[in-house]
């Protein structure tokens, strides 16, 4: 087995199905047709992949480049605040109900955080 194809079978442990990058240096992954986005710096504490691997390899994985993620634009990501702040997870003091929850959770499966009364 190659590399390449190691890295994909430990991604697809995950339940990833598709991976993209953005020039913010976030990933964004496909999980059950929901995507997920965390900086690249956070991208071992969601995902536990062979590092040496994934940092060697990753750019044959990859399905594509883009500018304008949903982490670096929308603030939504696995490792940022439910506020919106943009704030990295668990370093944000606004405050607020939702700076209690990550933007993004896989576990509780929703890929941003809904207040009440929101159109989204």
């Amino acid at each position: 087995m190659s590399k390449v194809d190691e890295l994909r079978e430990e991604l697809a442990e995950y339940g990833i199905t598709n991976i993209c990058r953005c020039s913010c240096g976030a990933y964004t992954v496909t999980i059950n047709g929901v995507d997920y986005s965390v900086h690249k710096r956070n991208f071992q504490k969601y995902f536990s992949v062979d590092k040496e691997l994934f940092q060697k390899y990753i750019k044959k994985i990859i399905s594509g480049e883009f500018y304008g993620c949903n982490w670096c634009v929308n603030s939504w990501g696995l490792d940022l605040y439910g506020c919106g702040s943009g704030e990295l997870f668990k370093k944000c003091d606004n405050h607020h109900k939702t700076c209690r929850q990550p933007m993004q959770s896989i576990e509780d499966e929703y890929n941003h955080v809904r207040s009440a009364g929101s159109w989204i």
